[in-house]
């Protein structure tokens, strides 16, 4: 599949630093071993590769929560290059798996100020900060049933960390891609570890190159980024949608 990859390398601010030093030392590792015991909770819940967000996943996304949180570097990098590729900061913005809203909360520290959510997980939907998005939708994308958000809806979608085995996967792309107005930008990201579990990675790339060569995208890219702090260990994704 020929689309360009770039290295992307998020550049702390003032406010994550003075945040990472606030942490305990052993902070770091306490938050790499709670997600050891997220991924066996996933699989102990039901996660089944190519069946999507099953509703025995969104329950166990209920009531799951992870310490320290700041590590969770998705949100920021997924805001930093909406940032980077959507001058309008007016722009219509759907989060899909918006989870409590980490992604929303740095798009909005960047000024953009109309954002919706879509999150099956009513758990996760009670943590979501007041003000930070417009409307929430509480809906799952499951795998042949559309979500009620309208054709054309929005002029930019963004998924930090949903993207993988058993969560949002190769099928939902064209749901995905309907909700975006023609000219619009989809971007998400991937975790390298999730990238060769069942080719993952590679049934992923040939769905978008299908997509691509049938209209609906024009441009596909490809960045290394980093996931966890002062880790490179995530591959985002920007899509532009067919005009």
């Amino acid at each position: 599949m020929a689309t360009a990859t770039h290295i992307h390398r998020y550049v702390l601010t003032d406010e994550d630093r003075a945040i990472f030093a606030k942490l305990p030392s052993n902070s770091k590792q306490q938050y790499a071993d709670k997600v050891t015991e997220w991924r066996v909770g996933l699989t102990e819940a039901g996660q089944q590769v190519n069946a999507g967000c099953t509703d025995s996943v969104v329950e166990y996304y209920s009531t799951y929560q992870f310490p320290y949180s700041a590590y969770y570097m998705n949100g920021r990098v997924i805001a930093q290059i909406v940032a980077e590729s959507v001058s309008d900061k007016q722009a219509k913005i759907i989060d899909i798996a918006a989870g409590t809203g980490l992604a929303g909360i740095e798009l909005r520290k960047r000024g953009f100020v109309n954002i919706d959510a879509l999150e099956p997980a009513h758990g996760m939907i009670a943590n979501i900060p007041k003000n930070t998005y417009g409307k929430v939708y509480e809906e799952a994308i499951y795998k042949y049933k559309p979500t009620s958000i309208s054709n054309d809806s929005y002029d930019c979608a963004t998924i930090a960390a949903a993207v993988g085995p058993g969560h949002i996967e190769e099928i939902h792309i064209p749901e995905i891609a309907r909700m975006v107005r023609p000219g619009g930008t989809i971007i998400f990201d991937i975790q390298e570890d999730e990238v060769e579990p069942q080719n993952f990675g590679s049934k992923l790339d040939a769905k978008l190159h299908s997509l691509r060569e049938t209209g609906v995208f024009t441009s596909i890219m490809k960045h290394k980024n980093m996931y966890i702090y002062d880790v490179e260990d995530n591959i985002v994704y920007t899509l532009k949608v067919a005009k």
